[in-house]
């Protein structure tokens, strides 16, 4: 069991630390697997890395490695080489089989709209048809990025298997982020807009 007074991570942190549990690395290392095929939902950026080992490490669920063959490992002298404690391979094992949380961006609109005022919702609503727009382009480039990757995937091989699986889940997240956005949408024009502004915004609806 992981320790109680452990709080829920950040998902940056929770991927680093499954990382090291898979096996020790370095900051740039770790960098660059976080830029795998596998995760580019996320789309992490270049130092994520850095700032989840310092987290991981003052929560102890991660620790510099002491084994004498680090720098062959890291192929470069005054290199950290990290890994995964006991605790954090036992954390991380929890968190792979707890519930997952909703969508930060469904929480974070309805966060906007309870709480903006009469003032705010002509941004408000530009705001959530560009969500609409960018979650769009999301799902173009995903559908983009399959066709090529596809041509070249051995079904025969765990990884490939699970790239699939992923794939399908990031069209299905898609899609339903795009309904909900779209629905969140279409009830702020039609509540909280003149005619001719509904009107307008309808003929920006994607075909």
């Amino acid at each position: 069991m992981v320790d109680k007074e452990f709080k829920p991570m950040g998902l940056t942190r929770e991927v680093v630390l499954g990382l090291l549990v898979e096996c020790p690395g370095y900051c740039y290392q770790l960098d660059q697997r976080l830029q795998q095929h596998r995760f580019r939902a996320a789309e992490f950026v270049h130092g994520t890395a850095a700032q989840a080992i310092t987290q991981l490490l003052k929560e102890g669920l991660a620790r510099e490695q002491r084994s004498p063959n680090k720098l062959a490992l890291a192929g470069r002298r005054n290199v950290k080489i990290y890994e995964a404690t006991d605790r954090g391979v036992a954390h991380f094992r929890e968190w792979i089989r707890m519930p997952a949380r909703p969508m930060p961006i469904r929480e974070e609109l309805i966060a906007r709209v309870s709480l903006c005022q009469p003032d705010d919702m002509p941004r408000l609503i530009e705001v959530v048809r560009n969500t609409e727009a960018m979650l769009m382009a999301q799902l173009q480039n995903l559908n983009f990025r399959d066709r090529v990757r596809h041509r070249a995937l051995d079904r025969g091989i765990w990884e490939t298997q699970i790239d699939v699986a992923v794939s399908k889940v990031d069209h299905a997240v898609l899609d339903s982020r795009i309904k909900w956005v779209q629905e969140l949408h279409n009830h702020l024009v039609e509540e909280f807009t003149d005619p001719i502004v509904r009107s307008r915004s309808r003929s920006r609806q994607p075909a």
